[in-house]
């Protein structure tokens, strides 16, 4: 009877395994096992109840194999044997796969050639196969009782330690290198692979060795041989680069960054990098040398340039071949050299730049001796320099006394208009410290050797990089020891300039400066007399006769008309407000002004009469040999027409007319300087009468001169002698008829001729600029009154003080002296009003507005004399600080109701007093228009109704009936 295990391991049903052979279901291996079992159970059937058992393996129809562990027991008087059998098949399967995994372990370890040792983690060893024990020359049975400190030549067993527990800690694989030291004493170098693993919860150190000594040896050997390639590249400023064509990446060796100026880890190569860094004019060259080597395989060879890591140009030869082909014969690696041959090229260039130097020196000699004129001269220089010696642009610039003008004066160019576009001086400026205002204010060659860093080169860097000027020279042109200008050279190239070449164009530039210094002595040998008798005899300016030969052609027509008994007519000429242009304008425009009058006089005349220029804005017309007067007025008409005309200066139209003044020989006088005297007064009479017309000398204009001469004569004594008075005219206020104020006006006791009016000394003391001394003695006096006045009359008493126009142009009066003498007399600025004219308005300067601004700031006020005779515009009385104006008396002497006079009056004073300034009116003389006056709000008046000029002592009896 089967059990049911028995039926489940051997049959599907249970009568299967009825009347079956045990053996029947065993593997044939089994069956002795089976034999033998049985035996033993019979053996024991006999002996009495015991108990055996066996391991057996099963199969079934399908082969299939299972495991089966038997146990068989007898009772005793019993034949039957009574087995127990379990199923064991996976725990066989188990063990099975343990012996065959132990054995492949065995067997690879003892198999592998490379050393094998397993440790624990205090470095003793578990376990080492034979190719370990090889390596290290130890027995397989001493292994087993070493530790791995006892053969590592690199690390202490403390580090050892530390590096076991880092393996187990990280629990990664660890690869490293260290030193073994064999049985025998030798060292060798080992590789080292290790991992740490967990059995029965002790982590175990699995290391796996390899004697890597030769290998060590071959890549020291190997980075020998590199370092010898290395320093044979370095020498031959050579490197190596390898390309993979497909992708565009490269490798190159050390020595290449270092040729472009760059340390190797932060030069990155690639074949765009490549590409993107050669020179612009070498780029479609090399490329396609490049792509010819693409095709052909090469080897190619190249020169060009390629910027280094400084961004200058560094000249390679590079020759490149294709070493591996696609399938489809695709180019695929490239393999080449690249050359530093900056420093041959520089070589070729300098000795290139020395013999172009030294050919323009042969070229330029030739010119010096063959051309006779220096504009020529310099012309074919520049030229030589440009076309013969490469050369970008040349050009020649000479010193004017003025520092801020280099004038060019001469050039060869590829481009023009540069010249036109920049400004270069030669004073220490911005503008003056480049290359040429450098050279000619040093005396010594200037380089500016890159356009686009150079920042002494700032104001031309636009137009020079523009133009392809990227670096330049000047030269100091030295004639007869004094640096008269600049030879000019520029190149296309930066830096271009070395010391070499520097001295031969120095000693071309040297060679230049004796060629004009001796054209300019043939030339001053051959124009002396020329311009000796041209510069004695004709104005610089105009190309006219000046005053020497005036005088000359002036006795020559006085004798041909003398001889023929015909007469002669002499005019002179002044320029009205020529000074004014000058002033605002400046010399230049003014110079403009005088050529281009002197065109037009000439223009008016007839063909035998001279035109002259005797100095300034003065001219003189002689026309001789008349026989008849009409045809002087029609010459006079037209030169008043002709120089009413608006004159352009620039950008500038200005406007003058002339007077002139008309005198007949022998009428009025035989002698030139008579006549000459003459003319002169006739055109100042003309310039009294309102200027742009002419005048006859008269007689009473000669006696006019000698009483003018007189009074100027004796004026020059007069301040010393004490001769002038101060007069005190009072202003009154009209509403009240108080005398708050008083107007000081000079007075001149003659002795010989009594009191002389202000009107016949001031124009001449003016003209004299005596007018200062005189102008600044009524100050004085005029403060002192005040003093006097306000301490014993009235503390707010005002004295106004005129001042003329030359007064306060002249920048020799010292007015701190006025502020001064106030403070020392203990006066405020209010206590002294200072009274000018309307027209100095018009002809205001910083100066003057100076003046007028420290008057209002020490507190003195300022009173606009005359208002409404003159041209001022309105704005002035906003622009400066007025406190009074006086209404001239030419509107207040025919004052009456609903006058036109009486309108004007009452414009004013509302002007006036919108703008915050008080009115005074001049020149009443009746109490209707007084009351007029008082009736429009007019605040202050003065005139002969209230009293005319008198002395202090008079005057203090005003203030005594008021």
């Amino acid at each position: 009877m089967a059990p049911y295990t028995w039926q489940t391991l051997l049959a599907p049903e249970r009568s299967g395994l009825i009347g079956q052979r045990l053996g029947s279901f065993v593997s044939p291996e089994s069956l002795p096992v089976l034999k033998t079992f049985l035996q033993e159970a019979f053996l024991i059937h006999k002996a009495g109840p015991q108990k055996i058992e066996c391991e057996l393996i099963l199969t079934d129809k399908s082969d299939s194999r299972r495991y089966a562990h038997i146990e068989g027991f007898s009772t005793e008087g019993n034949d039957q044997c009574r087995t127990v059998m379990v199923d064991i098949t996976e725990r066989k399967l188990a063990e099975n796969g343990m012996k065959r995994e132990n054995y492949r372990n065995k067997t690879l370890m003892h198999l592998a050639s490379d050393g094998i040792h397993v440790m624990d983690i205090d470095g003793n060893i578990l376990q080492a196969n034979e190719a370990f024990c090889r390596m290290l020359g130890y027995s397989p049975e001493e292994m087993q009782t070493m530790n791995v400190a006892q053969w590592d030549a690199q690390w202490s067993n403390g580090e050892l330690k530390e590096k076991f527990e880092q393996f187990i800690k990280e629990g990664r694989v660890w690869v490293f290198n260290t030193r073994h030291r064999c049985r025998d004493g030798r060292v060798i170098d080992v590789e080292i692979s290790t991992v740490v693993v967990e059995i029965d919860g002790e982590p175990i150190i699995y290391a796996s060795s390899r004697d890597i000594t030769e290998r060590r040896q071959i890549e020291d050997r190997l980075s020998e041989n590199e370092e010898r390639l290395r320093l044979a590249l370095g020498a031959a400023n050579q490197a190596w680069f390898d390309l993979e064509v497909q992708t565009g990446e490269v490798c190159v060796s050390s020595e290449y960054p270092g040729i472009l100026g760059y340390d190797p880890d932060e030069f990155h190569s690639s074949l765009k990098e490549w590409q993107s860094n050669l020179h612009p004019e070498d780029r479609d060259v090399v490329l396609a040398a490049f792509r010819e080597c693409l095709c052909n395989g090469g080897p190619t060879t190249m020169e060009y340039r390629r910027h280094a890591k400084d961004g200058s140009w560094v000249w390679l030869h590079s020759i490149g071949k294709i070493v591996e082909w696609g399938s489809q014969h695709q180019p695929l690696r490239m393999i080449g050299i690249h050359t530093d041959i900056t420093a041959r090229k520089q070589t070729e260039a300098k000795i290139n730049k020395i013999n172009r130097a030294l050919n323009v020196i042969s070229l330029c000699n030739r010119a010096i001796q063959r051309t006779l004129e220096e504009n020529e001269l310099l012309h074919e220089i520049c030229r030589i320099i440009v076309e013969n010696g490469g050369y970008r642009f040349a050009w020649v610039g000479y010193a004017e006394h003025d520092p801020e003008t280099v004038r060019p004066v001469a050039h060869a160019w590829y481009e023009a208009g540069y010249l036109e576009a920049v400004n270069i001086t030669w004073e220490d400026t911005e503008t003056g410290r480049g290359p040429t205002g450098t050279a000619i204010r040093s005396g010594h060659p200037s380089i500016m050797k890159d356009a686009h860093t150079d920042p002494a080169f700032t104001p031309w860097r636009k137009d020079a990089i523009e133009r392809g000027y990227l670096s330049t020279i000047a030269l100091p042109l030295r004639v007869e020891e004094q640096t008269i200008g600049a030879l000019n050279i520029y190149s296309a190239e930066p830096d271009a300039f070395d010391s070499d070449e520097i001295g031969l164009l120095t000693e071309l530039t040297d060679d230049l400066a004796f060629g004009i210094s001796s054209q300019r002595q043939r030339a001053i040998h051959k124009n002396a007399e020329e311009l000796i008798w041209q510069q004695a005899n004709f104005d610089l300016l105009t190309g006219l006769p000046n005053r020497r030969m005036f005088y000359d052609r002036l006795e020559q027509e006085i004798r041909k008309s003398s001889r023929a008994g015909l007469q002669l007519a002499l005019m002179f000429l002044d320029l009205d407000r020529f000074k004014e242009i000058n002033d605002t304008l400046g010399h230049d425009m003014g110079d403009l002004l005088l050529k281009e009058a002197a065109r037009r006089l000439t223009s008016c005349v007839r063909a035998s009469d001279t035109v002259a220029r005797l100095g300034g804005d003065e001219f003189t017309v002689i026309m001789g040999s008349l026989d008849e007067l009409g045809s002087i007025e029609r010459v006079a008409n037209d030169i008043l027409q002709k120089l009413a005309e608006p004159f352009q200066l620039g950008d500038e139209t200005a406007y003058v007319s002339t007077s002139i003044g008309i005198t007949l020989f022998p009428e009025d006088a035989t002698g030139i300087e008579t006549l000459l005297t003459n003319a002169d007064q006739a055109m100042y009479a003309a310039k009294h009468h309102g200027r742009n017309r002419y005048h006859y000398f008269t007689l009473f204009m000669q006696k006019a001169a000698q009483v003018r001469m007189q009074i100027s004569n004796d004026l020059r004594g007069a301040l010393a002698d004490n001769q002038f008075r101060v007069y005190y005219q009072p202003i009154v206020e009209l509403a009240t008829g108080a005398i708050h104020k008083a107007e000081a006006l000079i007075r001149w006791q003659h002795p010989k001729h009594g009191l002389i009016s202000p009107g016949a000394f001031i124009p001449i003391a003016e003209e004299t600029g005596m007018i200062n001394d005189i102008g600044n003695w009524v100050f004085h006096e005029a403060a002192l009154q005040a003093k006097r006045w306000r301490a014993s009359q009235q503390v707010a008493f005002q004295i106004s003080v005129n001042k003329s126009t030359v007064e306060l142009h002249n920048n020799d009066t010292k007015y701190e002296s006025w502020l001064d003498h106030l403070q020392k007399l203990g006066l405020p600025g209010q206590s002294v009003v200072v009274e000018i004219t309307e027209g100095l308005l018009l002809d205001v300067s910083d100066a003057i507005n100076d003046k007028l601004r420290a008057f209002h700031d020490a507190g003195m006020q300022v009173s606009l004399d005359d208002f409404g005779t003159g041209y001022s515009s309105l704005s002035y009385l906003k622009k400066f600080d007025i406190d009074y104006l006086k209404i001239d008396q030419s509107f207040v002497k025919n004052l009456v109701p609903d006058s036109d006079d009486m309108a004007l009056c009452e414009a004013i004073i509302v002007m006036a007093h919108k703008l915050g300034i008080k009115a005074i009116a001049e020149g009443i003389e009746t109490e209707e228009q007084r009351n007029l006056l008082t009736a429009a709000g007019c605040d202050y008046g003065q005139g002969f109704l209230f009293s005319k000029p008198v002395p202090a002592e008079e005057f203090e009896t005003l203030f005594k009936a008021k």
